[in-house]
């Protein structure tokens, strides 16, 4: 009802809401999926296997959300169809030397650097991430493409393509116990699972006969801000999330990292469900509203929307999930739901913040979103240092607190700079409260009738 509420209200910003429906409901049935598969999988694979996929995705995330050197990002913004495939061109190119790159990194390093620091559980499995990285990063860049052209029904067919594929795998390989490959290998296969429907629905000869060198070159320079600014901003941003997770892995006793992993998973169904359709539409329509002078207002009616039908679910799970997480993925599993708890806030912020972020790259302030991103790195990987030196057992609530921390100011400053001011934000949150405050109720009423029933 909310949500059909707020897609009346935006019906007039270029079908706003309809192209995020298409969206959603790929994203639904993947996240679904997923969240269905997860106390399956928490029984199939224990918290020390997880803990070696939360490294492995961790080295993913950070090596593949740059390795198109964030011209990805720039195939949306072309007038002409010609630029936009050849920068489309230029992201697969650079996705081919990055993963290179790792090849040969991976070949040069000792086997003795990840058993000393901690990490010799991914020694075996090491193959994947150059693969990995080659799948996730070409479909970021024809993904982008298809976002252009707003083929939003067939990135939804993606999506639910790549749940299917990634949960039959791991649960098809651990049922036979072939663990923790199956684990890894699944979420290898993620990222790829949708680029060769994805270039057949939106890629024709037509666009390859436009592919030249020169035209590659000539983009390459028009667009040089991002692989100069975006990448690095996206690398930062993307290591200051993973690059915790990796450290804790080394430094904290137990599969620490698996716990994280899975609150984590679990916190960010409800952002991938809404706020990541509406990142991308945001992401093709924000262009055209920064030409009219109406981002400020465009922005603050994504914001309201974001916070009447996105915020109250993620502070229910937060407040239930100490005592859920135990009844549904298994009493092994009850830290996971303490770190969720924690977690809350972060989850909160970055639901609100990532989807507006795209303010920032319409605006061509790159530096600023670097400047922002390289803070939020040294603050996490700061705080986790210098928290280590104290108390190890707590490392993964100082990492939630500093997330939370982090994405507040980026909140702050995506919409100042999108125009909206902090009086407006302000408002938006306080008329948006009586649809919080009936899940945060919801929550304490869940929490106390499990608990109850859990005692008796």
């Amino acid at each position: 009802m909310i949500l059909s509420k707020l897609m009346g209200k935006l019906k007039n910003r270029s079908d706003f809401f309809r192209s995020v429906s298409v969206l959603v409901t790929g994203t639904a049935f993947a996240q679904m999926l997923m969240l269905l598969s997860l106390p399956v999988l928490t029984r199939l694979y224990s918290p020390a296997e997880f803990n070696i996929l939360a490294i492995y995705i961790s080295f993913l995330g950070v090596i593949s959300i740059a390795a198109c050197l964030g011209f990805d990002m720039a195939v949306s913004m072309p007038e002409k169809e010609e630029d936009a495939i050849n920068i489309l061109s230029l992201s697969i190119f650079f996705v081919c030397i990055v993963s290179l790159i790792v090849v040969i990194a991976l070949y040069l390093l000792n086997e003795q650097f990840f058993i000393d620091n901690g990490l010799g559980s991914l020694l075996p499995f090491l193959w994947m991430l150059p693969v990995g990285v080659l799948l996730s990063g070409t479909y970021s860049a024809i993904q982008f493409y298809a976002v252009r052209e707003k083929a939003f029904s067939d990135i939804s067919k993606t999506r639910m393509t790549q749940s299917v594929v990634t949960i039959s795998t791991q649960v098809g390989l651990g049922s036979f116990g072939i663990t923790p490959f199956g684990l890894l290998f699944g979420q290898m296969l993620n990222g790829g699972s949708g680029v060769f429907y994805l270039w057949n629905k939106v890629i024709n000869k037509k666009h390859l006969l436009m592919i030249s060198f020169q035209n590659m070159k000539k983009m390459f320079v028009e667009y040089r801000r991002f692989p100069q600014f975006t990448a690095f901003e996206m690398l930062t941003n993307s290591a200051g999330i993973q690059i915790p997770i990796i450290i804790i892995a080394s430094l904290a006793a137990g599969p620490e990292a698996g716990f994280l992993l899975l609150a984590m998973r679990v916190m960010q169904a409800p952002m991938g469900l809404i706020g990541g359709a509406i990142g991308q539409v945001y992401l093709s329509n924000a262009p055209n509203e920064n030409r009219n002078n109406n981002l400020a207002p465009f922005t603050e009616d994504v914001i309201r929307g974001l916070l009447k039908i996105g915020v109250g679910p993620i502070i229910f799970a937060g407040i239930i999930a100490p005592v859920a997480f135990s009844i549904v993925f298994g009493a092994e599993w009850e830290r996971a739901g303490i770190l969720v708890a924690w977690m809350t806030p972060w989850f909160v912020f970055q639901f609100l913040a990532s989807p507006i972020s795209m303010a920032m790259h319409v605006k061509n302030l790159q530096k600023l979103m670097l400047l922002i991103t390289c803070s939020g790195l040294l603050l996490r990987v700061g705080v986790l240092l210098y928290a280590s030196k104290f108390s190890i057992d707590e490392l993964s609530e100082y990492y939630a607190i500093s997330g939370g921390i982090f994405y507040c100011f980026c909140l702050l400053i995506f919409s100042s700079c999108a125009g909206l001011t902090f009086t407006r934000l302000l408002s938006s949150f306080w008329k948006s409260g009586k649809y919080i405050i009936g899940w945060v109720l919801l929550g304490i009423l869940m929490k106390f009738i499990s608990s109850f029933f859990l005692q008796v």
